[in-house]
């Protein structure tokens, strides 16, 4: 068998594994207006299609990313618990009182202090 380096189809099937499914969408609860552009051109380059601040019509979407320290109206952390139990919830902040205990009663919660690094952002997601 051939390594993967020199076999042309396992090098493809691994860049394939890296990608996000075709437009996975991405809840963005960010008030902060320039950390949600910043997010917002970080995923939108991977391949990812974001919303911004409201569900969209059909109600779901495969990950969310909250700024827990700018959320946007009518967002909380116990809305985000109730709606998505189900969704892995990527929360983000960087205040020092916050930190992983935040994602209590998210089972596929996940915190990330701020600031958080692209590549860190984008391995987690996927």
């Amino acid at each position: 068998m051939g390594s993967v380096k020199g076999n042309p189809e396992a090098v493809a099937a691994r860049r394939r594994r890296r990608r996000p499914a075709a437009f996975a969408s991405v809840l963005l609860l960010c008030s902060d207006d320039a950390l949600a552009r910043s997010l917002a051109d970080l995923l939108n380059s991977a391949g990812y299609a974001v919303v911004d601040r409201e569900l969209p019509r059909g109600g779901r979407v495969e990950s969310v990313i909250a700024d827990c320290d700018a959320w946007p109206l009518g967002w909380d952390l116990a809305r985000l618990r109730r709606s998505f139990r189900d969704t892995d919830c990527f929360l983000l902040s960087a205040s020092p009182m916050a930190g992983p205990f935040t994602v209590t009663g998210l089972p596929r919660g996940y915190f990330l202090p701020l600031p958080v690094l692209p590549r860190e952002l984008l391995a987690r997601l996927q």
